[in-house]
Parts: structure tokens; C-alpha cells; sequence
């Protein structure tokens, strides 16, 4: 797999702060529950909740990534 426009893992919220970006987050998830026994609906209601968690856990929105479809963490 080759990649074009590879992106950092992380997101830089402020000067210095760092934090996973939605692709990491997901990943993360998805190598944690590959193995069970979890429906589709009940897995995509997981990843949703996550994130909905850490957006919300620390006062973030997910945007697109400059001109491309990518996702990042912003602070709102």
C-alpha cells in the first residue's frame, strides 16, 4: 500500500498539544475488536461512541484535513 499524502498520526491542538487523530482512534478500535463477536451496527455504534467521547471529553470537532479527506481533531 502506498501512500500519496501521508499524514502525522496526531493532530497538534494548540502549540505543543498533541492528540490522535480520528484514522489512529478508529484503527485502535478496529485492532481491539477484530476478534469479537460484535455485530456490524453494534461496531460502528462503538467507534461512534468513542468518538463522541473524546470530542466531546475535551472540547473537540473532527474537520477535514486542509483540501483533502482526511479527518482531524480541532478544538472548538
Amino acid at each position: 500500500m502506498t501512500m500519496d499524502k501521508p499524514i502525522c498520526p496526531f493532530c497538534e491542538l494548540e502549540a505543543g498539544k498533541y492528540f490522535p487523530n480520528p484514522e489512529s482512534v478508529i484503527l485502535s478500535l478496529v485492532s481491539e475488536c477484530r476478534e469479537s463477536d460484535m455485530t456490524d451496527k453494534q461496531f460502528a455504534e462503538y467507534i461512534c461512541n468513542s468518538l463522541g467521547l473524546l470530542t466531546r471529553g475535551n472540547n473537540l470537532v473532527i474537520k477535514p484535513y486542509g483540501d483533502t479527506i482526511k479527518l482531524v481533531f480541532e478544538k472548538q
